[in-house]
């Protein structure tokens, strides 16, 4: 399982991974929505990603919202929306972009990684 975490908060991306690469999960890190586009537009057509982890507030040009649009256009890939921001402008918005789910930070990285796993291996 191939997953992209794209996440500006340095701390949380290494927690991330820590418990997504120990539960068996080959993880790539951007910490931009800007690097998260070029880091797949780099990759060829094996070596995508099989899911991504996108935080809604990125730091950057682009927010989350607005990087999963863009990947969307291009790729067939999931999108998991991870946020701290529940505030109903915000989540009207994840909702409007279309989303495979959105997990609410702070989150337990078990949880994590079990939402990674069912949605890696659900029936398409």
């Amino acid at each position: 399982m191939n997953v992209m975490l794209v996440e500006d908060e340095r701390i949380i991306a290494l927690q991330f991974s820590h418990a997504l690469a120990a539960s068996g999960c080959r993880v790539t890190v951007a910490h931009s929505g800007e690097a998260a586009v070029a880091r797949l537009a780099e990759n060829g057509p094996g070596e995508l990603p099989d899911l991504l982890l996108m935080d809604i507030l990125l730091g950057g040009e682009m927010d989350g919202i607005e990087t999963a649009a863009v990947i969307r256009d291009r790729y067939a890939i999931p999108i998991i929306y991870v946020t701290a921001s529940t505030d109903p402008v915000t989540l009207r918005r994840a909702d409007a972009s279309g989303h495979d789910g959105l997990l609410t930070k702070p989150i337990d990285p078990d949880v994590l990684v079990e939402t990674v796993r069912r949605r890696l291996t659900a029936p398409a």
